[in-house]
């Protein structure tokens, strides 16, 4: 079973934020929260059980299955 990752960072908004990984691919967002407690908070409210919080600099990129299967893709 893939591990699920929730990362937490602060945006440039300075409100806090943070992102579902299962396995290598992004499963969800979490945005618009007042602390990193909050973000780990709301995601425990949707349902999502994560293995670990990694805490990160800045907001990562966007990373979707259509993005990783475009990347995979030969032209």
């Amino acid at each position: 079973m893939e591990k699920v990752i929730l990362q937490i960072w602060n945006a440039a908004s300075d409100q806090w934020a943070g992102r579902i990984l299962r396995g290598d691919v992004e499963d969800g967002r979490v945005a618009g929260c007042t602390s990193k407690d909050d973000v780990e908070h709301q995601a425990l409210e949707a349902g999502i059980e994560f293995d670990r919080i990694e805490m990160l600099c800045s907001m990562p990129p966007v990373k979707d299955k259509l993005a990783l299967m475009l990347q995979d893709q030969t032209i």
